[in-house]
């Protein structure tokens, strides 16, 4: 396993983290319970710096939640930001891989596959998407792909080099855990995604399509659209972002 010092990399100046709460109450202040969660972890680093105690934590996160909810958004905008501004990392841009991708296509190739991909994440935030590919039927070599994978996500020496977030259903979250008995407890930290609700829905559809065509403004309709949505975001194949920031903004020529 090839190591970097964080050393040998340099980024671009790096987010205060005053430059980070400011953005998280400009757009995210609704998610008291990542909140928390983030003045946690600051506190914990700010003491464990005061007492000249190197970070023991594994920063692996679990993010589930339904098709367009803003996993990779919210991956790109806080995860990579938030532990850049506290100097856990030196980027604070995302790279993203399917899970697919942590596979090789004969015996014996996966290790270097998983090992070229935590390399190339190497001082930034890894965001592995619908990670449940690894349990499909046509995943031949899976098992592989989990033994490669466990160093980067237990190894101390490894910790505070990246941060590693896994995206998929719930269910194919709990399918992956059911590859390998101990992967569970390498991702300690869990956070729902909920689906969008209707006010949500309306406001990001008014802003949306300001964007596309400055000339069109819902906003004076936004009590119409507030009784209109539910319908909607009722439907089955409703996908939250998808279905508002896509197909229906997608309409306008």
């Amino acid at each position: 396993m090839s190591r970097l010092a964080l050393e040998d990399v340099r980024g671009p100046p790096r987010f205060s983290m005053d430059d980070f709460w400011v953005l998280f109450e400009e757009k995210y202040s609704h998610m008291a319970d990542l909140r928390e969660l983030f003045k946690d972890f600051e506190s914990m680093e700010m003491r464990n710096r005061e007492l000249g105690r190197a970070t023991d934590a594994m920063y692996n996160f679990v993010f589930q939640g339904n098709p367009g909810t803003g996993k990779s958004t919210i991956a790109r905008e806080l995860i990579g930001p938030f532990f850049c501004a506290l100097d856990i990392i030196p980027y604070d841009d995302v790279i993203t891989k399917r899970g697919s991708a942590f596979q090789g296509r004969f015996v014996g190739q996966t290790d270097g596959v998983v090992e070229a991909m935590f390399n190339e994440a190497w001082g930034r935030t890894l965001f592995i998407d619908e990670v449940g590919a690894l349990t499909s039927p046509g995943a031949l070599f899976s098992k592989e792909a989990i033994k490669a994978m466990l160093p980067f996500l237990e190894d101390p020496e490894l910790r505070g080099r990246f941060i590693t977030i896994i995206a998929d259903y719930e269910h194919n979250i709990e399918a992956f855990f059911g590859l390998d008995d101990g992967l569970e407890r390498r991702f300690p930290y869990t956070i729902t995604i909920p689906d969008w609700s209707v006010e949500m829905c309306v406001d990001k559809l008014i802003e949306a399509v300001r964007k596309k065509d400055s000339a069109i403004d819902l906003a004076s309709h936004r009590d119409l659209l507030l009784e209109l949505m539910p319908d909607l975001t009722s439907e089955e194949k409703f996908a939250n972002g998808g279905t508002i920031c896509d197909s229906l903004v997608g309409l306008i020529r």
